[in-house]
């Protein structure tokens, strides 16, 4: 037997192992990065979707509290002074740093309908929608 050739000893079992250890964590580490990259997205959504209904039930309750859509529209101004408000035939939109709201005011005989919708800052699609309706008392055009 040629004694000059030496067994190998346990370090390349050990360098295997640590090997496939640093395999593992590296594995476990990329699945964790995903995860919380994900939870910091759906954080994101859920405080958008947040600020978008209570905007619009902000805005509900003024339309309700208004006795026409011209009413409504002034009283939108004033509920959002941070925001800039444009008012358009029966359309308001209502436009924040990272939101915009649309309300679309119609009445019909006696009753105030409005649409609204809100938009995330970067969406075309409306993330919240709600629609109210309000009994005037009045035909429109006779508030005497």
């Amino acid at each position: 037997m040629d004694k000059s050739r030496k067994r190998p000893s346990g370090y390349i079992t050990f360098l295997m192992e640590l090997l496939l250890s640093l395999l593992i964590f590296a594995v476990i580490g990329a699945i964790c990065l995903m995860a919380f990259t994900r939870a910091e997205s759906l954080e994101r959504e859920a405080a958008d979707m947040n600020t978008a209904v209570q905007n619009a039930q902000t805005a509900a309750e003024v339309v309700r509290s208004s006795a026409s859509a011209e009413a409504a529209s002034d009283n939108l101004e004033e509920s959002f002074p941070d925001a800039e408000v444009s008012a358009d035939a029966g359309k308001v939109s209502i436009i924040s740093d990272d939101a915009a709201m649309i309300i679309e005011l119609t009445e019909e005989g006696s009753m105030l309908h409005a649409d609204i919708s809100c938009y995330a800052d970067g969406t075309e699609s409306a993330i919240y929608e709600i629609e109210t309706d309000k009994y005037t008392g009045e035909e429109a055009g006779d508030g005497e």
